[in-house]
């Protein structure tokens, strides 16, 4: 509706503006008149007004759409240098699961072994 009646305020005003240049300065006054008597200027303040606090509307959901992107891109920053470091860690501990391993003597320590094998899956289920 509002479409069709800023078509129709526009086409007034057109007219208006014909009949000024055409001489007719009598016949614009009146077209604004009655635009004006019949509530069209109101409608369109109103309409302006509406359309103005929309605008608003939509420039704070954008400015918090981009404050949320930027959280959750940081954030995604961080969790990829989290399990980079996690990685890197739990590298470390194979290296020295391995080093244990190499080292113990597994007759005088035989539980090592199923403490190694529980170690080891740990780190498995972690990848």
């Amino acid at each position: 509706m509002s479409k069709e009646r800023l078509e129709e305020i526009e086409r007034e005003i057109e007219r208006s503006n014909n009949a000024t240049l055409k001489g007719n300065s009598l016949g614009a006054e009146r077209m604004i008149l009655d635009l004006h008597e019949i509530g069209r200027f109101e409608w369109l303040v109103k309409h302006a007004k509406e359309q103005a606090e929309r605008v608003q509307e939509l420039e704070k959901f954008k400015r918090d759409v981009e404050q949320m992107y930027r959280y959750i891109h940081l954030n995604s920053k961080k969790s990829v240098r989290e399990k980079e470091a996690l990685q890197e860690q739990n590298k470390r501990y194979r290296e020295a699961l391995k080093l244990i391993m190499r080292r113990t003597d597994y007759e005088l320590y035989p539980d090592l072994i199923q403490i190694n094998t529980i170690a080891w899956k740990a780190l498995e289920d972690n990848e």
